[in-house]
């Protein structure tokens, strides 16, 4: 395969990415009820035994990063104190729950509508 081909493919994918992503993401508008949030590692197995649906924040932050409104939550968070020595999912993620709280609600800076789903467990 040819070095074009695979930029194209990886364009598609990319392309393909963006529209499942906010599908993703619609779960934290009320159609689901337990939302824990999760880093690597977590068995989701066992969250969907107790029917809680597995979000990770560091996924939201990548996805923050793509559509340019990470650095104005890592620049709510270290605002707030946060150092910039801490992983910038960590501080995108503060920023963005620091940003929600202030507004009583989804920041409007989410790069989706709905957000993160709010949390029963971390």
């Amino acid at each position: 395969m040819s070095e074009m081909a695979k930029a194209i493919r990886s364009l598609e994918t990319a392309r393909n990415a963006r529209k499942m992503l906010p599908s993703f993401y619609d779960r934290g508008l009320g159609k689901r009820k337990n939302i824990a949030w999760c880093m690597h590692g977590v068995p989701t197995e066992l969250l969907m035994a107790f029917d809680i649906e597995a979000e990770w924040p560091e996924n939201f932050g990548a996805f923050c990063a793509s559509q340019l409104v990470a650095q104005k939550f890592i620049a709510i968070a270290e605002q707030e104190g946060y150092t910039g020595d801490l992983c910038a999912y960590l501080t995108n993620t503060m920023g963005y729950c620091s940003r929600s709280k202030d507004v009583g609600g989804v920041a409007p800076e989410s790069p989706y509508p709905g957000g993160m789903g709010e949390p029963v467990v971390l």
